[in-house]
């Protein structure tokens, strides 16, 4: 739901061609995140297609999921609430699904 609020509300600032997907100038996308969810970039991969993969996060841990192209958008692939880092991390140990 969020991700989806937050392209509706990208939608207004974007070019057509740039809001084909959910793809948005990066300037707009990284503004957007630091003012209405106080996230910042915390971790950067480069996927199997060459693509930047970055995780946006906040303090209280809302976080957003992107793609950075080449062409200087970032693309919204989904984002969520309560981001946890794993200490230590799983060794090959089942994840429960503790959702209700």
């Amino acid at each position: 739901m969020r991700a989806a609020l937050l392209c509706l509300f990208l939608t207004g600032f974007a070019s057509p061609a740039a809001a084909q997907g959910n793809c948005f100038p990066t300037v707009v996308v990284e503004r957007y995140l630091k003012q209405q969810y106080n996230e910042a970039g915390v971790s950067i991969a480069v996927a199997n297609s060459g693509a930047l993969v970055e995780r946006w996060q906040s303090p209280g841990g809302s976080w957003t999921l992107l793609i950075r192209t080449r062409d200087k958008r970032l693309c919204i692939v989904m984002s969520g609430e309560n981001w946890r880092e794993l200490d230590p991390p799983l060794q090959g140990e089942k994840i429960e699904d503790t959702r209700q």
